[in-house]
């Protein structure tokens, strides 16, 4: 090959791999931003002594107290979701009880907005999780 034709094969080649690693850049994946945390009593009855752990990294976050049909959040740093299982206990009705470890479901689509991870305990004594989006909780609820 001449040194000419080996230059020009090489800006080729550069070329395609540079449209390539445009193209696989503007495919990446949306990533899910959580701005913070709330628990949600669907009781009538208070729930007490919340600790919600995330498992592998150790951090948590507890509250002692939530009403009937009450909500406890807290807003955090924005963070990217990490995908860890958490683990939550609590007492109902003079019990305690323990969910986990699970991994929240990821909603589809993701929003383009922050989201809250929700813990809610039902009166069967189960809980369920849920990403919402920031803008649907109510301020007074994630100062």
């Amino acid at each position: 090959m001449k040194p000419r034709q080996h230059a020009l094969s090489s800006g080729i080649r550069f070329a395609q791999l540079l449209v390539f690693a445009v193209v696989v850049s503007g495919c990446k994946s949306p990533v899910l931003h959580i701005q913070g945390g709330g628990f949600r009593n669907m009781t009538d009855q208070p729930i007490k002594n919340v600790t919600l752990q995330v498992v592998g990294t150790g951090r948590q976050v507890a509250c002692s107290y939530i009403a009937p049909q009450g909500f406890f959040g807290t807003r955090i740093p924005l963070r990217a979701y990490e995908e860890n299982r958490v683990e939550v206990s609590w007492t109902y009705l003079g019990r305690d009880f323990k969910s986990g470890p699970f991994l929240v479901p990821v909603p589809d689509p993701i929003p383009d907005e922050p989201v809250v991870f929700v813990v809610r305990f039902h009166p069967s004594g189960q809980t369920t999780s849920a990403f919402i989006p920031l803008s649907e909780i109510p301020p007074r609820y994630t100062r």
